[in-house]
């Protein structure tokens, strides 16, 4: 990719923005960064690395290509497109012809007949337009290029190698493939295609798709069943400091009543399949990670109770104080990609 050379930037920690998946839960993402990103460009560590999984892949696609933008903007534009959202910009309606079609199709494809092609138990068409609405693909390439944004990647799971891709739009070459590596990384012009099948739940939503690039073009699922809370793509990308959204609650569960309440649902059963397929890696890997990549959203409920002024930044990993700076209004100032170098 060729990248154009912006004005220099002061240089500061590269901060790399982690979302997991977990389906409608990226609504409470979108919730915890309309706080955290303003406390983050107070301080001067606006992140400049997007990695998603799934549900996660969206938001980080839609935050690159809003980089340009103060956090205010760009924090608006998330929770607009939340608030707005319905069903039918999702998936088509549960009962239809299309969608009975899509019925017999996945039950056949569970008996091992001839389906017609990968398919789930429901149907997704609508996303592919919704996604090309809500995101400026375009804008996201022009940000990396400019350094506003050094890297966004998403994950999705490749079904011919069985292991995790993640996809990314980068202004410097990927990190070098290694033997046994159950992660590959590609270079693309990130597109919607990417992102849908970072999204694509296995069995509920069909394989998608991608064509480019053609090294690895293939059908491709949720990236969440592989490594739904992609920490080592932001490392690996350059990251000095993460930031995490995660899903899992930081106290006990609540008291459930004693004795059996009801005869549970197929819903019941599958919502419990997707969590542990989604929630229980993000614990696996938040419990191997170091301190230092433990930030998390409960800094949004301490920022509410304590709001930290501009120019007493300090750390988030507890070392330092940062640069900071003073809430934007108007689009940032790139970091060329000099200026990543001088920070690494």
């Amino acid at each position: 990719m060729q990248t154009v050379n912006a004005p220099e930037h002061v240089v500061g920690p590269r901060v790399a923005l982690v979302l997991p998946g977990g389906g409608a839960r990226g609504a409470y993402e979108a919730g915890a960064l309309s706080v955290l990103l303003p406390l983050l460009e107070q301080r001067g560590e606006e992140p400049a690395i997007f990695c998603g999984t799934s549900v996660g892949a969206i938001n980080a696609a839609l935050l690159a290509s809003l980089a340009h933008e103060p956090a205010s903007v760009a924090v608006q534009a998330l929770i607009d497109r939340w608030e707005s959202l319905e069903r039918g910009q999702v998936m088509r309606r549960v009962l239809g012809p299309a969608s009975v079609r899509s019925l017999a199709k996945g039950a056949l494809g569970l008996l091992g007949l001839p389906a017609g092609g990968p398919t789930g138990l429901l149907d997704p068409s609508p996303l592919k337009a919704s996604l090309e609405d809500w995101i400026d693909f375009g804008r996201i390439h022009k940000n990396v290029a400019a350094g506003y944004v050094q890297a966004v990647c998403t994950v999705a799971t490749s079904l011919e190698r069985g292991g995790a891709v993640a996809f990314t739009d980068a202004g410097r070459p990927p990190p070098p493939e290694r033997p046994g590596d159950d992660l590959v990384f590609e270079t693309v012009r990130l597109g919607v295609d990417h992102v849908r099948a970072s999204a694509a739940i296995p069995f509920v939503f069909p394989p998608v798709l991608v064509r480019e690039p053609k090294r690895l073009a293939g059908y491709y699922i949720d990236g969440g069943t592989r490594l739904n809370s992609p920490l080592k793509p932001a490392l690996a990308l350059g990251a000095s400091r993460v930031v995490v959204i995660g899903f899992a609650p930081f106290g006990p569960a609540p008291a459930r009543p004693n004795g059996v309440s009801r005869r549970p649902s197929l819903a019941d059963v599958a919502s419990n399949v997707l969590d542990g397929l989604l929630l229980t890696r993000w614990e696996r890997t938040c419990t191997a990670s170091p301190p230092s990549t433990r930030i998390s959203s409960r800094a949004a409920w301490r920022a509410r109770r304590a709001p930290i002024a501009p120019g007493a930044g300090h750390s988030p990993t507890g070392g330092s104080p940062t640069r900071s700076s003073r809430p934007r209004t108007a689009p940032r100032s790139p970091r060329s990609p000099s200026a990543w170098r001088a920070g690494s």
